[in-house]
């Protein structure tokens, strides 16, 4: 499978994700892991900034809308990054 697929069908598998899914959203953290260390090397800055992506506010207690703002903000990060990984590819 080429490469560019996957990412695409990441970034797909990345906006499926609801803030409430935790199974999916653990597995979704794991594979970008997986797959940025194996494209571009498990030093990359590419794995720290994806790990810093916050996907929750953190401040508490907080509201629903604070809660859905940031679960979002997370998402278009983690997009934005492998957006980014797929151009130069």
């Amino acid at each position: 499978m080429n490469v560019t697929k996957i990412l695409k069908e990441y970034i797909e598998q990345v906006r499926d994700v609801g803030s409430h899914d935790q199974s999916k959203f653990d597995k979704m953290r794991k594979r970008g892991v997986m797959l940025i260390s194996n494209l571009k090397g498990e030093n990359s800055s590419y794995i720290r900034e994806f790990k810093n992506i916050r996907f929750y506010p953190s401040v508490y207690p907080t509201t629903q809308a604070t809660e859905h703002k940031a679960w979002n903000a997370g998402k278009e990060r983690l997009i934005n990054l492998v957006t980014t990984i797929l151009e130069e590819v």
